[in-house]
């Protein structure tokens, strides 16, 4: 076996918790034309660290979102998470690696209607087949409290503010306790007081030791993060110190 990782060494590989080598994607549009959308990113986070991706509409910066999540596979180029390069997995085997380690949190919350917000909270692990634990009850409720939601958990969205809703949502994306928030502009649709909220949420969770990473169009938002790269024809940079 190799004892690189691309061009890291295993030793600089051990320092990174997320690694992106030579990440390259492509879209074929409907003309027949091939846009290429990602070339040559290649990024490095540490475990812990909270970044923040912003760049023009249409430059990408979705794509990069759901190719860390494993939701869209890119044409080349590697996605190491914790040491597992998720573009080698499939099936199950990538379902159960997000389920896991990732939590993913929308601009629109895409809650389901017909569910309480503690419902909501509760479907993925329903979905993991864990919703008989005690534990992951616990966390919900937890969870829902610490969002300051705990006298709304029986409530539906329609009866929840906009910036209650994304809390809901927040609390969903972390119920099984996973070690990455991957977040495409979560603040996006709410107004500063939601927007404030949500972010000192997020930077508690960060405190706590939560990866973050973060696509928002708000150099505000932005200014919260560690990091910052700028997503351009295709390059992904660094913009801060």
């Amino acid at each position: 076996m190799s004892n690189e990782i691309g061009n890291l060494s295993m030793k600089e590989a051990d320092r990174f918790y997320l690694m992106l080598k030579n990440v390259k994607k492509s879209f074929t549009l409907k003309s027949g034309v091939k846009r290429l959308i990602l070339n040559d990113v290649s990024v490095n986070m540490k475990k812990g660290e909270w970044i923040a991706i912003q760049g023009p509409s249409g430059s990408g910066k979705t794509t990069l979102l759901n190719i860390i999540y494993g939701s869209v596979s890119p044409d080349d180029g590697s996605v190491i998470i914790d040491g597992v390069d998720i573009t080698k997995l499939t099936g199950s085997r990538l379902q159960y690696f997000r389920r896991t380690k990732m939590g993913i949190i929308l601009q629109e919350n895409v809650l389901l209607p017909h569910l309480t917000a503690l419902e909501n909270v509760l479907f993925p692990a329903y979905h993991a087949g864990l919703i008989s634990r005690d534990d992951v009850f616990k966390r919900a409720n937890q969870l829902l409290e610490l969002m300051g939601l705990e006298d709304k958990k029986h409530q539906y969205p329609a009866e929840l503010s906009g910036g209650e809703q994304q809390r809901v949502a927040i609390a969903r994306a972390l119920v099984l306790d996973p070690p990455i928030i991957i977040a495409d502009e979560p603040t996006g649709q709410l107004d500063l007081e939601s927007t404030e909220n949500i972010l000192n949420l997020l930077a508690r969770f960060h405190q706590q030791g939560l990866t973050i990473i973060m696509v928002t169009h708000s150099s505000h938002v932005a200014k919260n993060c560690e990091t910052i790269y700028s997503l351009k024809n295709g390059q992904l940079v660094k913009i801060n110190d």
